[in-house]
C-alpha cells in the first residue's frame, strides 16, 4: 500500500512539474506575441 502511495506522490510531482512547464512556455509566447507588429498580430488571430 505504501508502495502505491509513493508512486501517486511521484506522479503528482511530475503532473505539477510538466504543468509549470507549459506555463512557462505560455509566458514565453506571450512575450513573443507582445513584441509582433499589431498588423501581423490581427491577420494571425482572424486566421
Amino acid at each position: 500500500m505504501l508502495q502505491a502511495n509513493i508512486w501517486n506522490i511521484i506522479q503528482a510531482l511530475s503532473a505539477f512539474k510538466s504543468r509549470r512547464r507549459r506555463y512557462a512556455n505560455y509566458e514565453e509566447a506571450l512575450r513573443q506575441i507582445k513584441r509582433f507588429p499589431p498588423h501581423l498580430l490581427a491577420d494571425v488571430s482572424a486566421a
